[in-house]
């Protein structure tokens, strides 16, 4: 085979594993979650909270005190720090969360910090939807005839009125500590979760299934790519 040949070859190889090992990683990282029923969320903070919240996790007693964003927010509205007081707010969106952390920076002139958690989905079906989301999702119904679903709203910002425990918290020594006790609690909770979110697992096996396959196929560039430099 001719030096240009196999060049050729490397090349074509080297694309189609491109093309087909990126997007084989994103359906496998985003088929995850919905398949073993969990949720991924944020939690924009201080660096000086994250010393207490990896040891006691995220507290509802600590929502609209004056250590967090709501002292922020209060500077604004009033209302926002009641609405906080009692509660943990979290996000599906890590741009949202960095927001809050930045927020809390200008404030208390600490460090900002992001905190990621994996929760059991049905748990996070229970959160309430944000009331500054809320008055949202009203301007956008009543003033735009905007109709979005109410788990749009939720992922973008919601609040819990109870504490969320470190073993959730990724980075705490109960986070690297439970792996076994969360990969107990996902299959205990998977029938349940499967028979109330049949559509949210089918999409999760789906991608997972075609990431599969999609890195599979790059695996396979791979190999020949590795064969032609060999035979070369």
């Amino acid at each position: 085979m001719s030096k240009k040949m196999s060049n050729k070859i490397r090349e074509r190889e080297g694309k189609k594993a491109l093309l087909t090992g990126i997007p084989g990683a994103m359906l496998l990282r985003h088929g995850r979650d919905p398949l073993v029923g969990q949720k991924t969320l944020y939690h924009g903070t201080s660096k000086k909270a994250w010393d207490s919240i990896r040891k006691v996790g995220l507290q509802t007693t600590k929502g609209g005190d004056n250590i967090g964003l709501a002292k922020t927010l209060g500077k604004l509205a009033e209302p926002s720090v009641n609405h906080s007081k009692g509660h943990v707010y979290i996000s599906g969106t890590k741009s949202f969360a960095r927001g809050a952390a930045t927020a809390i920076q200008h404030t208390h002139r600490q460090k900002p910090k992001i905190l990621t958690l994996k929760l059991p989905f049905n748990r996070y079906k229970t959160f309430e939807i944000d009331p500054e989301m809320a008055i949202l999702r009203k301007f956008n119904k009543d003033k735009l005839k905007l109709n979005l679903p109410d788990w749009a709203y939720r992922h973008q910002a919601s609040r819990t009125p109870v504490d969320i425990e470190p073993k959730y918290i990724k980075g705490t020594k109960a986070w690297r500590r439970g792996y076994a006790s969360r990969a107990g609690e996902i299959a205990r909770n998977l029938p349940g979760y499967i028979r109330s979110n049949p559509r949210r697992f089918a999409r999760g096996a789906l991608a997972t299934a075609a990431g599969a396959y999609l890195l599979t196929k790059a695996g396979k560039s791979l190999s020949k790519m590795s064969k032609n430099r060999k035979k070369k």
